[in-house]
């Protein structure tokens, strides 16, 4: 009969703690502002390399012009000046195209280039010569080598293109 007893005091108490229990809503000032986001580009066109910085200053202009109209229409300002902000290139996209071997090998001698055989775009060079149906080069051909420097990195001198 104890028991029985305790039980039933348990399960109310549960019940009181379990009820007594609310949802605490935090009003998100930017709420609106993510949501318009969501709406204005769910048609969207896809950009091929978001990280063009063209592609990057106009995402960026769109949200300083959302950020300040979403501002204005609710009266509310974040204290952030999103005007200070700007996007400004400090690596380049390279491709080097070694025209011999010693060139190949001034390249690889140097400890401090990041270099891959296939665009930086592919995940690896098989998904490359799978994307593109093309062939890996053979022993006798020299493969062209990319990687991304700072854009004050001293390269060698080497047959190179900015991507």
């Amino acid at each position: 009969m104890v028991v029985k007893l305790w039980n039933k005091i348990i399960v109310v108490a549960l019940l009181l703690s379990v009820t007594a229990c609310e949802k605490e809503v935090i009003d998100d000032p930017t709420q609106g502002l993510v949501q318009k986001a969501l709406t204005v580009n769910r048609d969207a066109e896809i950009i091929s390399n978001p990280y063009e910085i063209n592609h990057m200053k106009n995402v960026l202009n769109q949200t300083k012009q959302m950020s300040l109209q979403y501002n204005k229409d609710n009266d509310y300002n974040a204290g952030l000046n999103i005007n200070a902000f700007s996007i400004e290139p400090n690596y380049k996209y390279i491709k080097f195209n070694p025209a011999n071997e010693k060139q190949e090998a001034l390249l690889r001698a140097d400890e401090t280039l990041p270099l891959v055989d296939y665009p930086l775009s592919y995940q690896s060079a098989d998904h490359y010569y799978i994307a593109t149906n093309t062939e890996p080069p053979t022993e006798s051909e020299l493969p062209s080598y990319y990687t991304s420097v700072a854009l004050n990195k001293q390269l060698p001198a080497v047959p190179y293109e900015e991507l």
